[in-house]
């Protein structure tokens, strides 16, 4: 079915990177998040207490600290137990790697590797990463919202019928 074009709604665009893993490709927009040419450091072994405002304090305190931020869950928004942290200067970020390893942030000992991203990342015959721009999706509303607003136009809620029999 093709697309059905609103007049009037412009299409919105933005910049993504080409990825690579396992034999797939796929277009990662949350990558242009992070600085250019930071070093980023994984972080394992994070609590479900741990948000991204807990693994910031914990690495604010180095001067080059850029940004941290824990992975979640897409459908629940659960803590997958990692985290990544970026520093500008990658002679700090060593350093990091040495004082932190075994703290604990939250209730658990963090574990610290440098983290892999650029291995992932597909590049050009110079050695630049491809970059593509890609429509947005729209977000769709939340379930509890599209049902309140067909009761508020009048449709009302879907009506399920269940039979029972007794044997």
């Amino acid at each position: 079915m093709p697309a059905v074009e609103v007049p009037g709604e412009t299409k919105k665009e933005k910049p993504a990177l080409l990825r690579e893993a396992a034999g797939k490709r796929w277009v990662d927009t949350t990558l242009l998040e992070w600085p250019e040419n930071d070093f980023r450091i994984f972080v394992g072994n994070l609590g479900n207490e741990v948000n991204d405002t807990v693994l910031m304090a914990a690495f604010q305190n180095y001067t080059s600290f850029n940004k941290a931020k824990v992975a979640r869950n897409g459908y629940n928004k659960k803590s997958k137990g990692y985290g990544f942290v970026s520093f500008q200067d990658p002679i700090e970020g060593a350093r990091v790697l040495k004082e932190m390893q075994g703290a604990y942030i939250g209730n658990r000992p963090v574990q610290l590797k440098k983290s892999t991203w650029d291995d992932r990342q597909v590049k050009d015959k110079t050695g630049k990463p491809i970059k593509r721009l890609v429509e947005e999706k729209a977000k769709k509303p939340d379930k509890r919202a599209r049902a309140g607003a067909s009761f508020e136009a009048g449709v009302g809620p879907p009506v399920q019928q269940a039979f029972y029999t007794r044997r």
